[in-house]
């Protein structure tokens, strides 16, 4: 797979400068098409998420590209939280090999583990033709330690974005929720 290397020396530039003014020890997004148009820090807000979040995702990224981007997005940061959903892109291009995709994904999960300190989620793969995929995913992920959110049925919701904050909050929390609370999620789904 080609890089689009001026798009992710871009996005460093961007990242970086953003990162001069970020807290630290806060919850990070790395993705590809669906984190990168995800308004997750509206929801937060709008569900009185009391979070510090940032949203490093980056349309069409490919896994190949995430490492280019793993220092900017990611490490200088030093998130509590780290939520990836990667793979979109890889999954449409021509020869794509998921033993090789696979593979790629938990090299970079094993640099994130070296690097930070983040409990790490990974969201699945949000395409029709993932499931393979996804499985695999879901596989790593109980491999490395890491927690897996299936959220492939949240674009087929007629309120997509909503159905997977629902899927997501109960883990961008870093308390205990109550009862009200509980109530205001279990009503987005």
């Amino acid at each position: 797979m080609k890089k689009d290397v001026v798009k992710i020396e871009a996005m460093n530039d961007k990242f970086t400068q953003m990162n001069s003014i970020a807290k630290q020890g806060a919850i990070v997004f790395l993705g590809s098409s669906v984190f990168s148009e995800f308004p997750v820090c509206e929801l937060a807000r709008s569900f009185d998420l009391d979070e510090t979040i940032y949203n490093r995702s980056v349309k069409d990224l490919s896994i190949y590209e995430a490492f280019d981007l793993l220092k900017s997005s990611v490490t200088d940061l030093c998130p509590r939280k780290l939520f990836i959903e990667i793979g979109e892109a890889d999954i449409q291009t021509e020869g794509f090999d998921p033993e090789d995709f696979i593979a790629k994904y938990e090299f970079l999960l094993y640099t994130i583990h070296n690097e930070t300190k983040a409990k790490i989620y990974i969201v699945s793969i949000v395409d029709k033709n993932a499931g393979p995929v996804n499985k695999l995913l879901k596989k790593m992920a109980d491999d490395t330690g890491c927690d897996y959110i299936d959220a492939s049925d949240a674009v087929s919701s007629s309120k997509p974005e909503l159905k997977l904050f629902n899927l997501l909050i109960f883990h961008l929390r870093s308390g205990k929720i109550d009862f009200s609370d509980a109530m205001n999620y279990v009503s987005v789904s």
